[in-house]
């Protein structure tokens, strides 16, 4: 597909598409509606040929899922490679904490595009050639991302279609933050207990455990027919991480990050925890990943949901004595402060998760998002 689409800043498509979106992001959609819905307005105005929009847990930044069109499912584990492993550019990482959101493949400063790794490993044998990228971050919090890709035949990204995407980054994570705390935890129809798949060094599935291949199935959305030997983004993402913690290890250097672990929620809506430990025998291209999945805690998701109500360091710790189930007087004996101050912060905490009282915020927080069943008394 060759795009004849041009514009300037002040081109009329670029309002209208900010408008758009921004009207997405209000509408009430799930994570993956919004994500398929913003992807289908920008085609209008910004011509891909491919594309893959993920979420991005905000603690860990890995993605934790991804909605895609026109990549071959073989790009994804190359993709996580790069990723995580190769000394490249215009990671979502960087793009989440740099100043710039954005970034074209080809207009980098450190390579040419015919010795980009990423290039070389994960568009060259997809069939593409221009890449933009953008991280979706509001108020320094990345919540998602996503890749742009064209065919040979096609332009280059330009530089006005980036500072499109730059303009759209605040809205859509605002649209995935206001999704995430939409959803609601699912009925249960029973409990998967922890289960583990076992990595070769090339990624290939050496063994896996009943209830790995169950959670596996709650990773992969209905009616998707799986390939032989293909694995959800998630796994790639925790098994990528572990493997670059090893080999920073292994090198005598300190990792930037300590634990290789995930929360993502399954299409099902249950919260799913995947850790990885990567094993060095001779060096990091050899040994084995294991990749353990179990239903994920409470307090190993409240953090994100913090993040997503906005609550501030300190109205953090009151809601976690509050769902501790402390009284007034008991937080603020453990905070060191007022009674009159913890009630100022718990009227805080009302007004930014949208309830009246401690039994609708517990109701809120724990049992929309995490327990089945729930009622608050």
């Amino acid at each position: 597909m060759q795009s004849n689409l041009t514009y300037s800043n002040n081109h009329p498509y670029t309002k209208h598409v900010e408008r758009d979106i921004a009207q997405l992001c209000q509408s009430g959609l799930d994570s993956i509606g919004l994500r398929r819905a913003a992807m289908q307005r920008l085609r209008r105005t910004v011509a891909f040929d491919a594309y893959c929009c993920g979420t991005i847990d905000p603690e860990t930044l890995l993605i934790t899922s991804e909605v895609s069109e026109g990549i071959p499912t073989s790009a994804f584990a190359p993709a996580a490679k790069n990723e995580y492993l190769t000394n490249d550019v215009n990671k979502f990482s960087q793009l989440a904490r740099g100043p710039k959101r954005t970034g074209i493949l080809s207009q980098n400063e450190r390579s040419a595009l015919e010795h980009n790794p990423r290039y070389l490993t994960v568009l060259k044998p997809s069939g593409f050639t221009h890449e933009l990228r953008a991280a979706f971050v509001s108020d320094g919090t990345c919540w998602g991302g996503v890749t742009l890709l064209r065919n040979a035949d096609a332009p280059d990204f330009t530089l006005a279609e980036a500072n499109l995407l730059a303009k759209l980054s605040q809205k859509l994570a605002e649209g995935l933050q206001m999704a995430l705390l939409a959803e609601q935890a699912p009925t249960a129809d029973g409990e998967l207990g922890a289960g583990m798949i076992l990595l070769s060094a090339t990624g290939a599935v050496e063994a896996i455990t009943p209830a790995a291949q169950a959670w596996l199935a709650e990773l992969v959305e209905p009616g998707f027919r799986v390939p032989e030997g293909w694995l959800p983004a998630p796994v790639h993402e925790v098994a990528m991480r572990a493997r670059a913690i090893a080999q920073a290890i292994s090198e005598g250097g300190t990792p930037e990050y300590t634990q290789a672990h995930l929360r993502v929620r399954t299409y099902a809506g249950q919260w799913l925890m995947l850790h990885g430990s990567h094993v060095i025998s001779k060096g990091i291209n050899t040994g084995q990943t294991a990749i353990i999945f179990e239903r994920a805690h409470f307090s190993q998701i409240a953090q994100m949901l913090m993040l997503a109500y906005e609550l501030t360091p300190r109205e953090r710790e009151v809601l976690q004595l509050v769902l501790k189930g402390l009284s007034t007087k008991e937080i603020a004996q453990t905070l060191h402060t007022s009674a009159h101050t913890v009630q100022d912060q718990l009227k805080a905490i009302f007004n930014k998760v949208g309830v009246h009282s401690r039994s609708e915020l517990v109701g809120r927080v724990l049992g929309e998002h995490y327990l089945p069943f729930f009622e608050p008394k």
